[in-house]
């Protein structure tokens, strides 16, 4: 699984993150539930300062998926 870290600064919620990684004709939603199950979240809080891997290689239409 290819990733790419992200540290979540002042702003920030995992809403925002997985926006940032979705392509237009994504869906934000999917791209939570895979950051998520990335990183073992059981809730969709984050914090400034919290260091996240953002699964890029399974967000389907994503520049860097390889499928």
């Amino acid at each position: 699984m290819e990733t790419v870290p992200h540290v979540i600064r002042e702003g920030e919620s995992l809403w925002s993150v997985a926006v940032a990684h979705t392509p237009e004709t994504g869906d934000v939603r999917h791209t939570i539930d895979l950051i998520r199950d990335a990183n073992r979240m059981s809730s969709d809080v984050v914090h400034i300062g919290d260091a996240i891997e953002v699964p890029v290689g399974d967000i389907p239409g994503h520049p860097l998926t390889r499928r």
